[in-house]
């Protein structure tokens, strides 16, 4: 769950720490209702204004304490919809405001074997390869198809078509590159 420590700053700046961890969920007025209701109840009873202090379960994406919550809104939902190691990939290359639709269009499948980058995509191309069917191609073809989807598997890294992400432990995350 993505969730955000929202600290009031008259409190800060008074030398006092008063905040609230806050789960990013549903809708942004929902999250600004907690972060009101957190101001509130300060001490210092005149609390307008907050930053960001910490967050967790954004998957690696750096949370800076003046982001919106909007777009806090857009990339927990994006993470509950597709891997964190894809989510902060395209978050770099697109933000916030278009990243679901990118991470829908490019996301291709997770590898969780305790394989390389070539094994990964290379797994992908043979199933591709034998989804396409292999009526009217020679029996001496079909009978190299795995060695196929291995070449096919090093064209796409090499021209960057299908794009390997690691996430550890031999697990890839592969994303339609150009």
């Amino acid at each position: 769950m993505t969730s955000i420590y929202v600290a009031s700053l008259t409190d800060y700046n008074a030398g006092r720490l008063h905040g609230k961890w806050i789960a990013v969920q549903g809708d942004a007025e929902a999250v600004y209702d907690e972060i009101c209701g957190m101001l509130n109840s300060s001490p210092q009873g005149d609390a307008e204004e907050y930053a960001i202090h910490d967050s967790d379960g954004f998957g690696g994406i750096e949370i800076a304490e003046n982001d919106s919550i909007e777009d806090l809104i857009l990339i927990a939902e994006a993470l509950d919809n597709f891997p964190a190691g894809v989510v902060e990939y395209f978050y770099e290359a697109v933000g916030a405001g278009r990243l679901s639709g990118k991470c829908q269009e490019r996301y291709i499948q997770t590898t969780e074997f305790n394989v390389g980058p070539e094994e990964a995509v290379a797994e992908y191309a043979l199933e591709h390869l034998t989804d396409q069917g292999t009526e009217g191609v020679p029996q001496l073809w079909q009978d190299h198809i795995e060695a196929v989807a291995d070449s096919l598997a090093v064209h796409w890294i090499n021209s960057q078509t299908v794009i390997p992400l690691y996430a550890g432990a031999g697990t890839y995350h592969l994303v339609w590159g150009n």
